[in-house]
């Protein structure tokens, strides 16, 4: 399996993250600071029920952001119940990565809250994303 997976989860409510919308973009040449100055989307996804995504079915080698909308997934939440959501403190989570070998799936889970986040470079879903 190759490409690119996410799984997002909500641990404010410890449960997967349904209908968080995110971007992956792809940047540009760093330049002589090794900073990155250009990023185009090339792919977007909302979760499932399961708070997984899909976002690249084959992915060349390169450096790459993801954008993950945690703070209009929280406000969502807050609003249906009625609460306000002026205290959250995330808007968009951004994870830079790089990504060397082509023929390599590649899984980035998001553990997040309305005021804290955790990522890491996670293994293939036996499943796969749905």
């Amino acid at each position: 399996m190759r490409g690119l997976t996410s799984h997002v989860l909500d641990t404010l409510r410890g449960a997967p993250a349904r209908g968080v919308a995110v971007q992956l973009l792809r940047l540009g040449d760093p330049d002589d600071r090794g900073w990155c100055q250009t990023a185009h989307l090339i792919a977007s996804a909302v979760t499932n029920d399961e708070g997984r995504c899909q976002l690249a079915a084959e992915l060349d080698a390169g450096d790459y952001e993801l954008r993950f909308d945690i703070g209009a997934y929280f406000s969502s939440l807050a609003s249906q119940a009625g609460a306000s959501s002026a205290d959250d403190f995330l808007t968009v989570v951004p994870v830079r990565f790089r990504h060397t070998d082509p023929a390599r799936h590649m899984h980035i889970p998001l553990v997040a809250s309305p005021w804290s986040y955790a990522t890491y470079r996670g293994g293939a879903p036996k499943t796969g994303a749905r």
